[in-house]
């Protein structure tokens, strides 16, 4: 096995983390005006932190020992882990799309 899978898996979101991190930096240094919903910014931004943050919040929860189930038990993932392995994609994605939702101009009617 290759030594360096471990370490190539965790870095799939490096480079979209990255691209996306110095969007909002632009966005908000360059062209704040651009901003046409302020909350849709935030709760995208939030969601940005937690990808950011998720594999450390899923080495924190609680790891359940394997030795007291029987030996059937342990093959099958437990929906704690399902879900944990989602999280990191699914903050991302969602944050991605309030951004760019809040990013688009409303078109107004005209008057």
């Amino acid at each position: 096995m290759n030594p360096f899978s471990n370490l190539l898996d965790g870095m799939i979101f490096a480079w979209p983390n990255a691209i996306v991190a110095a969007a909002i930096f632009i966005a908000l240094l360059f062209r704040p005006e651009q901003i046409s919903n302020r909350l849709a910014f935030r709760v995208g931004c939030i969601l940005f932190v937690l990808s950011l943050l998720a594999p450390a919040i899923v080495a924190f929860l609680p790891t359940f020992s394997t030795q007291s189930l029987p030996v059937a038990r342990t093959s099958r993932p437990t929906l704690l882990a399902n879900f944990a392995g989602l999280l990191q994609p699914l903050a991302f994605s969602l944050g991605f799309l309030c951004l760019v939702s809040s990013l688009l101009t409303k078109t107004g009617r005209s008057k």
